[in-house]
């Protein structure tokens, strides 16, 4: 069975997705994806060394990742796009 690479969260802000995977360097990342009211898609990234060590620590985090963490990930977005669209 593979592990999940996702989670959906919806939060009272709207749906937030958190996806575990690569950057463009192959750094293990999970990337935050949401839509704020106003604008369209958004995200953010975390990003580990490029390293065995840093695969295990993105995967700890993802692991443990809850729907407050991605909240907090997330809020500076939402703190942007309500300041764009005022």
């Amino acid at each position: 069975m593979n592990a999940p690479f996702a989670k959906v969260f919806d939060t009272a802000k709207g749906q937030i997705v958190a996806m575990l995977g690569c950057d463009e360097d192959d750094h293990p990342e999970i990337r935050f994806y949401s839509k704020p009211a106003g604008l369209g898609i958004c995200q953010a990234a975390i990003a580990w060394e490029n390293s065995d060590e840093g695969e295990v620590k993105a995967q700890k985090v993802f692991d443990d990742l809850t729907e407050e963490h991605a909240i907090v990930a997330t809020e500076q977005l939402f703190a942007f796009a309500s300041q764009l669209t005022e």
